[in-house]
């Protein structure tokens, strides 16, 4: 089922052009169907009954717009079945869903390439996670207590990016290796005071390269090179 979403919403993406006046919003709203697709009746029904009704706006609870166009999602502890982030309209910029016991498995590649925030934290999301496939102006992204697993590497993040919190997770590494780390860059939290023994060594690429380790919250200085 979610490789047949992933497969409808990259056709739908590419038969039609969001920009296209009456066409943008009919290609807007079958995005946000299948976003919502494994949402139970029940968790429809307490979102909004508009949906059904295909009007445009802010038809949908939780979803942010502006001129109609998707820009926002925000979503704490509702647990009502997974949503489908494949299919967010590009132009969503945040992405705020917390504590609704979502258990789907990550997919970086396929998050809106306008993402800016990404708050995924307190859930059961699953997988590898991919931090070299983020969306290109991502600034923040929290991803703690979930079940992610590795290993990571931090070879290749968003230019932009400030913080990225993978606390709490399944992340377990002998070393993790950074390079070309972004200059706006401020923390990367890897694991809680608790889960020191995941992840060996932090280490750079090129030496010269190091960055200060007080960017490492929270990781034993020992533990960085």
């Amino acid at each position: 089922m979610t490789i047949y979403l992933k497969m409808l919403a990259g056709l739908i993406c590419i038969s039609v052009d969001p920009s296209s006046g009456n066409e943008g919003f009919e290609w807007q709203n079958a995005l946000m169907r299948l976003f919502f697709a494994d949402i139970s009746q029940e968790g429809m029904f307490l979102l909004t009954i508009r949906f059904a009704r295909g009007e445009r706006g802010n038809q949908w609870k939780g979803v942010i717009c502006s001129n109609g166009v998707v820009l926002k999602v925000h979503y704490s502890q509702f647990s009502h079945g997974n949503f489908n982030l494949s299919a967010l309209p590009h132009t969503t910029t945040n992405i705020w869903i917390c504590s609704c016991k979502q258990t789907f498995e990550i997919q970086t590649r396929s998050l809106p390439r306008e993402l800016e925030l990404l708050n995924l934290s307190v859930n059961m999301i699953c997988g590898r996670i991919d931090l070299t496939t983020l969306p290109p102006k991502l600034l923040t992204a929290d991803l703690s207590q979930n079940k992610l697993t590795g290993p990571i590497q931090l070879t290749h993040l968003p230019e932009s990016m400030c913080t990225l919190d993978l606390q709490y997770n399944k992340i377990s590494q002998h070393v993790l290796w950074y390079d070309n780390l972004p200059g706006t860059i401020r923390r990367i939290k890897l694991f809680a005071p608790s889960e020191y023994h995941r992840i060996g060594k932090v280490r750079a690429v090129d030496p010269a390269k190091a960055v200060s380790y007080r960017i490492f919250a929270d990781v034993p200085r020992k533990y960085i090179h």
